[in-house]
């Protein structure tokens, strides 16, 4: 099941939070975090995919209560802080769900080879070719 347009917005101004831009290369807030997300999704069994789903329109959706408005039209410091509160709630429902996301686009941000120049990271070990 590939993620709804809606899911897609939240997940990409989940990264351009979650990783600050280092440039005008970084592509934190391109495809690379949904699209790595939508990749990950396609692993998984079908429940679990519609339970992340619900997961991220909640976290955009509670936006609303504080903000009046949801979580992809947050300014930039707006939504580090509304990421900050989850991160740093105390109800660990909250912490839970902050902790998934987190880890979900980590996941597909790292894992994206056109990242890895902005990190300096050359891939990995296996399978690369010697240097002439």
């Amino acid at each position: 099941m590939p993620l709804t347009d809606a899911h897609r917005r939240t997940l990409r101004a989940l990264g351009d939070t979650l990783f600050p831009s280092t440039g005008a290369d970084d592509p934190a807030g391109g495809d690379i975090v949904p699209g790595g997300v939508d990749s990950l999704l396609a692993a998984m069994e079908p429940e679990v995919v519609k339970k992340l789903g619900l997961v991220v329109s909640a976290f955009e959706l509670a936006a609303v209560v504080r903000y009046g408005k949801p979580f992809s039209k947050l300014s930039d410091a707006q939504r580090e802080r509304y990421v900050d509160g989850w991160m740093r709630s105390r109800l660990a429902p909250r912490r839970v769900v902050y902790r998934t996301l987190r880890v979900l686009c980590a996941n597909a941000y790292y894992n994206d080879e056109r990242v890895w120049p902005l990190l300096g990271y050359d891939g990995p070990l296996v399978g690369r070719k010697k240097k002439s």
